[in-house]
């Protein structure tokens, strides 16, 4: 049912048509293909060494065919390309490509060939690459340093009001509820979350409360407190790093420092992009939330019967754009999408197994060291992660295009019931405290596509009356 659901209704992130969605989506694909007039040249999908907002550097597979006078070789790229993230279609144009050394698997002979067929086939070429499947493959070290916002100092006035109340004087945080202020378990015995509130609000058992406001947190002993205080970013609560990205709290890991979540906001920020996103929040201007989806900022209504201004910079404002004509390579669905192995060698994926390639061109079972098929399966995992986020990206953005403009106001129902599933990523967060509403999902059974639907606000349980 989901999946002819999903080939018949047009994706909201952009105006085109069923086909041409499905065409863009394939041109993602790997392994891509080039024909030059002297050989055919595949490559597979890199995997990233080190990203920066302007850069990339990474390896990738290929294999080079054809070359006139040359045995057909396959061996290691590294290669380097600039980096402009596009937000809307959650892609980065990398290039112009560059490849400062290859190591030739088979036919090391023909190395200086083999180098000079691959440099002529990429020279100038720009890849389109799904943003998602850069990051599933990073390691925590091929993230840049840290670059989180300012901290902000003090303490702020928090004034707690019902949804129909009028504003409170300017330079004051409301926060707005449904009824009478209502809790759940977000981690049994050590945190909970409100779940009829405008804000993300959290509690622990001692009684103090943590407010996330414009990407950064409060606390307050009392909920009902008048002055809240700023909490620097070196002095969160170390429980916020337990919380499970499956929980409708799970948003709020984008603002805890050593996440997977916030160090891919943090990278998404400062990416370069032909539409710039939004500045950083300041400390006493409005809410604005963090959209893992949408990859930028989205300020918050703050109106008592929420609308939104038609001025308001909001993600769903989305122009349709079509790959450049500079995106030489073509996927390729019958070679297989080779891995790169720590030691440099290629290997390729049969199943559950790996077979390792051999110097006289062919392939071998490989099964021997154990470390090395850990992370080969490892990243095998995170490239399969990686489609399943750009699917549900994919039924975000018809959720998006479907709410109606007062329930823009909530961040919650904005990013339908899940953020981001990044717990097969290679630089996975902290693993969730297991047990509970918030267990997440077994990693040998991922989650089906009806279960990574984002839910309309309708379908979402409805608040404890007072």
């Amino acid at each position: 049912m989901i999946a002819v659901w999903m080939t018949t209704v047009a994706l909201a992130c952009t105006t085109f048509t069923v086909v041409q969605q499905s065409q863009r989506e394939s041109a993602l694909s790997w392994p891509r293909v080039r024909q030059t007039p002297s050989a055919l040249i595949s490559i597979s999908q890199p995997s990233v060494d080190d990203f920066t907002s302007t850069s990339v550097r990474g390896k990738m597979a290929i294999e080079v065919s054809s070359l006139r006078g040359v045995p057909d070789f396959r061996g290691t790229a590294n290669f380097t390309g600039d980096a402009v993230l596009d937000r809307a279609e959650r892609t980065v144009r990398i290039g112009p490509i560059t490849v400062p050394a290859l190591r030739v698997e088979t036919a090391p002979e023909h190395a200086d060939a083999a180098t000079s067929a691959l440099t002529s086939a990429l020279a100038g070429v720009t890849l389109t690459v799904a943003f998602d499947d850069l990051i599933a493959v990073m390691r925590t070290a091929s993230f840049p340093d840290p670059h989180p916002l300012p901290d902000c100092s003090g303490t702020r006035s928090v004034v707690m009001l019902q949804v129909n109340d009028p504003l409170p004087p300017e330079g004051t945080i409301p926060v707005r509820w449904l009824g009478t202020p209502a809790f759940e378990s977000v981690l049994e015995g050590r945190l909970e979350g409100a779940v009829n509130c405008s804000s993300t609000l959290l509690r622990e058992p001692n009684g103090r409360h943590l407010l996330l406001h414009a990407g950064r947190w409060l606390e307050a002993r009392s909920l009902t407190a008048p002055q809240w205080t700023w909490i620097t970013s070196d002095a969160l609560p170390a429980v916020l790093l337990d919380i499970s990205e499956t929980s409708r709290f799970g948003s709020a890991l984008s603002a805890v420092p050593g996440t997977l979540h916030s160090r891919i906001a943090e990278l998404a920020r400062y990416m370069a992009s032909p539409v710039p996103a939004p500045g950083d929040p300041s400390c006493n201007g409005n809410d604005w939330w963090w959209n893992p989806w949408s990859l930028r900022w989205v300020a918050a209504c703050t109106a008592p019967t929420p609308t939104l201004p038609a001025d308001l910079p909001v993600d769903h404002k989305i122009e349709p754009r079509t790959p450049a004509d500079s995106d030489a390579f073509q996927p390729d669905p019958v070679r297989d999408n080779l891995l790169v192995g720590l030691d440099g060698r290629v290997y390729r994926r049969r199943g559950e197994s790996l077979d390792q390639s051999t110097p006289t061109g062919g392939w071998r079972p490989f099964t021997t060291e154990r470390s090395v098929l850990r992370i080969l399966r490892a990243e095998s995992n995170a490239r399969d992660a990686a489609q399943a986020v750009r699917r549900t990206w994919k039924n975000w953005c018809m959720h998006d295009a479907e709410m109606k403009p007062a329930t823009r106001c909530d961040s919650t129902a904005s990013l339908g019931s899940r953020p981001l599933r990044t717990n097969q990523f290679l630089a996975m967060a902290a693993p969730p405290v297991r047990g509970g509403e918030d267990e997440i999902v077994d990693d040998g059974n991922p989650p089906t596509d009806s279960e990574a639907l984002p839910r309309s606000p309708a379908d979402s349980p409805s608040p404890p009356k007072p």
